[in-house]
This record gives structure tokens, sequence and C-alpha cells, in this order.
């Protein structure tokens, strides 16, 4: 009884394994595209753009560029 439980044990194993590397891969000639830039239809070459870097100032940084 105990060999029939590790044998179920070790090909739910095995299958958990199979499933886990053949999850589909984006090829390597795929750009990245957002999951919200795929639903909204923004359309955006992110292989030869620089992302956009945002600050916001915190709220002691502009009490300092006031004084």
């Amino acid at each position: 009884m105990a060999m029939v439980i590790m044998t179920i044990i070790i090909i739910l194993i095995i299958v958990v394994a199979f499933k886990f590397s053949f999850k589909s891969k984006p090829s390597k000639g795929e750009d990245y595209t957002p999951a919200s830039d795929m639903y909204s239809g923004k359309t955006k070459d992110y292989s030869t753009q620089a992302p956009q870097e945002t600050h916001r100032k915190s709220p002691y940084e502009e009490v300092d560029r006031q004084q």
C-alpha cells in the first residue's frame, strides 16, 4: 500500500514539473507588451524607447523649495 501511495506522489510531482516547464513562454523575438497596453489597444515599441522617468516630490521637498 505504501508503494502505491509513493508511486502516485511521484507521478503527481512529475506531472506538475512538466506542466511548469511547458508553460507558454514568449519567444525571444517578441517584444514585451504589458497587459494594460494589450487591452487598451496602444502600440508602443518598448525595445527602442527608454521608460519615462517620473518623480513625485514629497511634501518636505516642496516646503524646502518654497523657503
